[in-house]
């Protein structure tokens, strides 16, 4: 088990390497042991964030501990700056620290 969570903000699709990234050179897939969480889903049709139970929510269902350390990822670090707000926003003022996106699509 690792001592942190990896999470991803890209597409269901995007995550699962069966779609091409939107820019050149990037890889397919995800990184190993990272779980996905679509930035979508943590919205609301208006395009505010969903309550904290439903945040918190989505992170279960995707299987991340939200009480580890936590790295966002995605394709550029836009999206994974969703997933650091909506953490934020369910978790201690402290985290997440966002440490970049891993450069894999």
């Amino acid at each position: 088990m690792c001592d942190y969570e990896i999470i991803d903000g890209r597409s269901p699709s995007r995550f699962r390497g069966e779609e091409n990234e939107p820019r050149e050179g990037l890889r397919k897939g995800h990184i190993p042991n990272s779980k996905n969480v679509f930035f979508k889903s943590l919205l609301n049709d208006d395009q505010t964030f969903k309550n904290k139970s439903e945040l918190k929510q989505m992170f279960d269902s995707a299987g991340v501990d939200i009480s580890k350390p936590v790295i966002t990822s995605c394709g550029s670090g836009v999206t994974a700056a969703v997933l650091n707000l909506s953490l934020i926003h369910i978790s201690e003022p402290t985290r997440p620290e966002r440490r970049g996106d891993a450069g894999v699509g």
